[in-house]
């Protein structure tokens, strides 16, 4: 497969849509274009071709900060299984087994490691 690049619009500030179909703000959005047809929009001086690969490799790179959200959710997760299993094994009877449950769990996580109200 040949190579593809985004092109950036010098004059629009903003990546050129699939088809020529106008600008977007959105990388994901953006239009994918053969080196044929970067070099005629890069020849005009309308834009600038970025490899696509190159673009697809710096996002896939997580910075700390993703890095960091990550671990937290899967902390918050492993945390709120183990309340929810120890409200399932708690010996309690629930009105409505799966919302009483989870109503009773969450209370329990909140208590435990500060909720919305801690």
């Amino acid at each position: 497969m040949s190579k593809m690049f985004y092109l950036w619009s010098k004059e629009h500030q903003e990546w050129w849509r699939p088809s020529n179909n106008g600008y977007t703000t959105e990388i994901l959005i953006a239009g994918k274009y053969t080196q044929r047809e970067a070099d005629c929009v890069c020849g005009i001086g309308q834009g600038v071709a970025i490899p696509c690969d190159a673009i697809q490799a710096e996002r896939d790179t997580p910075t700390e900060q993703e890095l960091c959200e990550r671990a937290m959710q899967a902390e918050r997760r492993k945390l709120w299984k183990e309340t929810y299993l120890g409200a399932l094994t708690s010996g309690r009877s629930f009105k409505n087994s799966f919302i009483g449950v989870a109503d009773y769990a969450l209370e329990e996580f909140d208590k435990r490691f500060g909720g919305a109200d801690a």
